[in-house]
């Protein structure tokens, strides 16, 4: 009857080591998906006084930085939020490529009840999302 204890015992710290190592792993990457998106949009997020010049540009810059950043994270994003992680990295990348977010700038300000969100909120809340996946435990 001791076999079977020994045999459990081992069992979990066998799985006990492995979930430390996932969570080790998952700290480091998070880590460095945070840092390579933030090193991206350096000047960009948090909004400054540059989103009043040529943004469209910077913003379309950004985008194989943090889309390699994306990639190299996805594998690490629990598998339950995945479609989730995969989404919001399409939306960034949709609201990147707008045509001109310099003019949705203008029509809030001209009109702000036609155009209720700024798109600054809204680029800050697409990237607010995908930091997020980096603080899941």
């Amino acid at each position: 009857m001791t076999w079977h204890i020994y045999i459990l015992v081992a069992l979990i710290s066998v799985l006990g080591a492995f979930s430390v190592q996932r969570y080790v792993a998952f700290r480091n990457a998070a880590a460095k998906f945070r840092s390579s998106v933030l090193t991206a949009l350096l000047g960009i997020y948090p909004p400054t006084e540059r989103w009043k010049e040529d943004v469209s540009t910077s913003l379309v810059a950004t985008l194989p930085a943090v889309k390699s950043a994306c990639v190299e994270f996805h594998p690490n994003v629990s598998r339950f939020k995945r479609k989730a992680f995969a989404k919001a990295c399409a939306e960034y990348e949709e609201h990147c490529r707008q045509k001109d977010p310099f003019t949705f700038l203008l029509a809030h300000a001209l009109d702000p009840a036609t155009f209720p969100e700024n798109p600054q909120t809204i680029f800050c809340r697409h990237v607010e999302l995908l930091l997020s996946f980096a603080h899941d435990a």
